[in-house]
């Protein structure tokens, strides 16, 4: 086995130098942050993609014993998890076998996993080009896993002109970098595409069982999963037009032990979205529309590809099994951006374009090696080496940007002593309510201490309304908001109060201006903190679990005998009073 190993390694060797500089690169950040602090560095990781915290937390609680995910910062609603966490346990487990801490499991993986997304790229890039040896072939599937890994933000044209320009200043981290999600789910995809084209070629009990579990483990992101059955049955679709039978047959078989795999999380699905009720729906993503969806980089992949087929048809009056292959991936792109015109239905589909991205990249150059290259090799090299080029800049470009959040992150640091008071000094699963300007404390406790949060500004998995009604009253009477300016405040506030927390769908959570809807629920909010006002606040607080109110500023003393606090202590930047 290990022979082959070497074999495989050696004939690939340009794929496996690419990865590592793919993997450092990616890593980089975290690296040249902490060494830039030098001795002002405390502990505290660079994690500026967006969620990054969040993740970090469920990861810690599997590690903690919960292995079914906790879906919510808070202490009381740890059950009521509706995804499996397959992508945390790609953290969790090795932090379990190795006995590192989940930040260094974290850390780690945005070396390993950018790595081995490049190295499956290359993989069905390979062999859908059907000649893994030439280099030719070789270099255009290093560009192609160049251009998804390292230049994937080039796609957009305002990153690519700001890259190249010196203009974009800000942290531009890979997305390939954001622990779990995205990454876990495009790790799983493309797995599970290599193990459908070696179905294509063969049946293998392998493959249909690699196939079968990363179709069953994509559930836990729900756009890997439904890209990968919208292809699988467009897939289908195309071998039953050519009348070829057993690759059906082994399809089905894939199909089959995914089902065994997720028929756990249907069961829990069930449990929570039944009864036709789609409010909970609604809120973890579910959009009800029936309009089309035109992504420009799908649709200029899919006209680049119509084009050159059409030529190559018109010469050779057939298509090879991977131009059905390619172009059930495209088929199936479009289908995850517009099924809602027939259903109704859609889950937040800008998220699609996490997969439609490589997979137009994919197929755009392996396009190029089967159809361009043999008419006109310039035309196949001019885009092979800008995409080399280009990528490698992107990624040095991503690699440096760390320094454009630096000053925030050296303020990070002067939250080490509260972490490591959280986890010395404080009960398990003790509950801290936040007082802070924006989000950051509340994420990190979390992430990094074994305390959970009061109120958290997440989007809230099967969290009774009332609770989350009752979080945002108790912050705005933290803020010693009065009565009479509850109005003028919650509009001015409309987007951090009331789209956060009262939110019907994620189109809410974005938007900056009072609608009707939302003047609707500022009404309903400001009658019931006129009720709540009036309410001993000290008791209110306690109507859920509660140990300690930390602060970025020292509470007001008429606060504190409010409460019923006790005395409070400074940890570097937080304040921390006890409940008496």
């Amino acid at each position: 086995m290990f022979s082959k190993i070497r074999i495989v390694v050696w004939v690939h060797a340009l794929a496996v130098f690419f990865a590592l500089i793919v993997g450092v690169l990616s890593y980089a950040p975290q690296y040249l942050s902490k060494h830039a602090l030098d001795a002002e560095y405390r502990g505290v990781p660079f994690l500026y993609l967006d969620n990054e915290l969040n993740y970090l937390a469920r990861i810690r609680d599997i590690v903690r014993g919960d292995w079914l995910g906790d879906d919510s910062a808070l202490y009381e609603y740890s059950d009521q998890s509706i995804l499996p966490p397959i992508g945390e346990y790609f953290y969790a487990i090795p932090s379990l076998v190795l006995r590192a801490s989940p930040v260094t499991i974290v850390i780690a993986s945005k070396f390993l996993f950018p790595a081995v997304l490049f190295l499956l790229l290359y993989a069905i890039m390979t062999q859908l080009m059907g000649d893994s040896q030439a280099l030719r072939a070789k270099m255009t599937a290093v560009a192609a896993s160049l251009l998804a890994t390292l230049g994937y933000g080039l796609i957009d044209i305002r990153t690519s002109i700001g890259i190249f320009s010196g203009q974009l200043q800000a942290a531009d981290l890979n997305i390939w970098t954001r622990p779990v999600n995205p990454i876990i789910g495009v790790l799983l995809f493309f797995t599970f595409l290599i193990a459908l084209w070696r179905l294509n070629e063969g049946s293998s009990f392998h493959a249909r069982l690699w196939g079968g579990i990363a179709l069953g483990f994509s559930i836990t992101y729900i756009f890997s999963w439904a890209l990968s059955l919208a292809f699988l049955v467009v897939l289908l679709i195309s071998y039953l037009l050519r009348k070829q039978m057993r690759p059906i047959v082994d399809l089905l078989v894939v199909v089959g032990i995914s089902i065994l795999l997720q028929l756990p999380f249907w069961i829990n699905a069930l449990s929570h979205f039944g009864g036709g009720d789609d409010s909970l729906a609604r809120r973890n993503g579910l959009l009800l529309m029936h309009s089309p969806i035109v992504n420009k980089v799908l649709l200029a992949g899919t006209l680049f590809f119509i084009l050159i087929s059409l030529y190559q048809y018109a010469r050779e009056k057939k298509f090879s099994d991977w131009w059905w292959f390619s172009a059930s991936l495209l088929a199936a792109c479009w289908a995850v951006f517009n099924q809602q015109i027939v259903t109704g239905r859609t889950i937040w589909p800008d998220h699609f374009v996490q997969f439609s991205i490589p997979v137009v990249i994919i197929v755009a150059f392996v396009v190029l090696y089967r159809y361009v290259l043999p008419r006109a090799a310039v035309l196949w090299m001019i885009p092979v080496t800008l995409a080399i080029i280009g990528s490698l800049t992107a990624g040095v470009y991503s690699a440096a940007s760390y320094r454009y959040s630096m000053d925030d992150y050296r303020q990070q640091q002067n939250y080490a002593p509260f972490i490591q008071w959280a986890n010395e000094d404080t009960p398990d699963k003790c509950v801290m309510l936040t007082m802070e300007k924006g989000y950051y404390l509340s994420y990190l406790i979390p992430a990094f201490t074994r305390c959970k949060v009061y109120s958290s500004y997440d989007a809230y998995s099967g969290v009774p309304r009332e609770r989350i009604l009752h979080n945002m009253l108790v912050l705005l009477r933290l803020r010693q908001v009065k009565p009479s300016e509850v109005m003028n405040f919650l509009e001015a506030n409309v987007s951090r109060e009331i789209n956060t927390y009262l939110f019907d769908d994620w189109d809410q959570i974005f938007e900056k201006e009072v609608t009707p809807q939302s003047q609707a629920k500022i009404d309903m909010a400001a009658d019931a903190y006129m009720a709540f006002y009036a309410e001993d606040f000290a008791a209110a607080v306690r109507k859920y679990k509660l140990d300690y109110i930390v602060s970025e500023e020292s509470l007001d003393a008429a606060l504190i005998d409010e409460l019923r606090l006790g005395k409070g202590r400074q940890y570097g930047r937080v304040f921390v009073y006890p409940l008496l």
